[in-house]
């Protein structure tokens, strides 16, 4: 079991959608991109990935992630701290 002794900072998931958004997120973050994308939500604190039919298959796609570690979601955490 990992013990962490350290607050985590996560990132900011987005998912790929059919309709348009998200100039507002990308306003949060610092990034104003001026135009909705396909892109409209973000998926906070999120152990679940998102599934688009006729997208194809993107691993990780809405899963949460450490910032100091983008290679670890916090999916896995959890996992390993049952």
């Amino acid at each position: 079991m990992e013990t962490l002794f350290y607050p985590m900072r996560l990132d900011h998931p987005r998912v790929w959608r059919t309709y348009l958004g998200g100039t507002l997120l990308d306003q949060l973050h610092g990034c104003p991109s001026g135009t909705d994308g396909h892109f409209p939500e973000e998926w906070i604190m999120s152990v679940v990935t998102a599934r688009n039919a006729g997208q194809g298959e993107q691993v990780d796609e809405g899963l949460s992630h450490i910032m100091e570690e983008p290679e670890k979601s916090l999916k896995q955490i959890l996992d390993n701290m049952k």
